[in-house]
C-alpha cells in the first residue's frame, strides 16, 4: 500500500510533468540550496491539481465498477477507501459513505435518490444501486430474473437480518 508521503511525491511530481507538458505559467523558485527550480504559478498548480483530483476520482469510480461487479461489498469498498478507520464515534456508516461517494450527488432535474452503476458478471445486466441500506432486493435494480449473485445476496441479506431480529429479541 502506498503511504501518504509517496502519494504526494508521485502528485507533486505528475503535476510538475503536467505543467511541462500543458505549457503552464511557471516561476523560479529556490530550494534553499544553491540551484531554483522552475514550478507552476499557484494558480496553474491549483489548476493542474484540480484536473488530476478529477482524474483520480474517475479512475477510483472504475475501480470501485469492477470491485462491485466482482461482488465486493460497500463494506469492503468502504475498508479500501479508508472510511472504516474514520473516528465518529460510530455516527456515520462507512458503508454508506463509501456508495454516497461512488454515487455522488444526484443530479438536476431527477434530484432523486443517488445511485451507483456497475455491470453484474453473472447476469451481465447493468444495476442501479441505490447503496447498503435494506435488502439487495431493493437496492440493487436491473439484475435480470434469477440471478444467482443477487440471490445469494438476499440470503445473505435475509440471515443477516434475521440473525439481527433474534439478538434484539424482536
Amino acid at each position: 500500500m502506498v503511504t501518504d508521503a509517496e502519494a504526494r511525491l508521485a502528485l507533486s511530481a505528475a503535476l510538475q510533468r503536467v505543467a511541462r507538458w500543458s505549457g503552464a505559467e511557471t516561476v523560479i523558485q529556490s530550494n534553499g540550496k544553491a540551484e531554483s527550480v522552475v514550478v507552476p504559478t499557484p494558480a496553474a498548480a491549483l489548476a493542474i491539481a484540480r484536473q488530476l483530483e478529477f482524474a483520480a476520482r474517475a479512475e477510483a469510480i472504475v475501480a470501485i465498477r469492477r470491485l462491485r461487479g466482482e461482488g465486493r461489498s460497500w463494506q469492503v469498498i468502504a475498508s479500501l477507501l479508508g472510511f472504516d478507520s474514520l473516528s465518529d464515534g460510530g455516527v456515520v456508516n462507512p458503508a454508506r459513505l463509501a456508495f454516497d461517494y461512488a454515487a455522488g450527488l444526484p443530479r438536476p432535474p431527477l434530484f432523486g435518490p443517488p445511485q451507483f452503476v456497475w455491470v453484474c458478471p453473472e447476469c451481465a445486466e447493468v444495476v442501479g444501486d441505490t447503496g447498503p441500506v435494506g435488502s439487495p432486493r431493493q437496492s440493487q435494480r436491473g439484475h435480470s430474473d434469477g440471478c444467482k449473485r443477487l440471490a445469494a445476496e438476499v440470503d445473505a441479506w435475509d440471515g443477516q437480518s434475521a440473525a439481527e431480529m433474534r439478538d434484539e429479541g424482536t
